[in-house]
This record gives C-alpha cells, structure tokens and sequence, in this order.
C-alpha cells in the first residue's frame, strides 16, 4: 500500500491483518446484547445473575463459537499463507 504524497510503501503483515479480523470477529461474539439475544434462545436468561449457572453455560457456548469463527477465517484468510511459484519441469 502507497501512502499519498509521501511516495512511501507500507507493508501491513498478514498476521496483522488477521488480528484485526479476529478482534472484530471477537467484538461481534462477544457483544452483550448478542450474549443476552443466545441466552433468551436457549432459555439461559439470568446471564446477568452472578450465583446463576447460566452465564457458565453461555461463556461455553461463546468460547466454542468463536473457536468456529476463527477456525473458519483461518480456512478463508490464512496469515501465514505464502504464495508458491508454480516449476515446471520438462
């Protein structure tokens, strides 16, 4: 990426961009409304109770989402993916 008027290059690192996209990934499972919308689904409701088991159960199901979440982006956007060229031998 060329900066403007600086003529600079810039080199942003795959792994880099990966965790950005993990954490926005993270900030969307990890948003309370939508720890509170899955709670309501799976009639885990005292999310917010701290004696209750509900928020145990739902921290479960998030830690296994967002294991998924990030298994899938791996498959998609793999940051240590390196660009082979193709021998051809003759």
């Amino acid at each position: 990426m060329k900066i403007p008027y600086l003529n600079y290059e810039l080199t942003i690192p795959r792994e880099a961009i990966f965790s950005f996209m993990i954490a926005l990934v993270y900030a969307f499972v990890a948003f309370p409304d939508i720890n509170k919308f899955i709670g309501s689904y799976l009639y885990l409701e005292d999310y917010d109770d701290v004696t209750s088991s509900d928020r145990y159960y739902l921290l479960l199901i998030h830690s296994v989402v967002m294991g998924f979440l990030t298994y899938i982006l791996l498959m998609i956007y793999n940051p240590s993916k390196q660009i082979h060229s193709k021998h051809i031998h003759g």
